[in-house]
């Protein structure tokens, strides 16, 4: 899975948000994935992962030339969405 997009904000109202205003159909299944910090840390991070990796949907301020991925197998996404829906 390479990583798409990286921002930081209300994580319900972004997801929405970017649902209905982001093309992602090239890429066939998006996967959100989240990590809550104060306002201040999430901030340095996000300059921090768009100066060292390029993220396709973060045009604007995009400096970073490595890509971002991470690789599951299908036996550990379909675990994974199971998971989630039994919560």
């Amino acid at each position: 899975m390479k990583c798409l997009y990286v921002g930081k904000g209300h994580i319900k109202n972004r997801i929405t948000n970017h649902f209905y205003s982001k093309d992602f159909s090239e890429n066939m299944l998006v996967y959100f994935t989240y990590y809550s910090l104060p306002n201040r840390l999430s901030k340095y991070y996000e300059q921090l992962i768009l100066d060292i990796f390029n993220i396709p949907f973060n045009k604007s301020e995009n400096k970073g030339l490595s890509n971002l991925c991470m690789y599951f197998t299908q036996n550990e996404v379909d675990w994974k969405w199971e998971a989630l829906k039994a919560n």
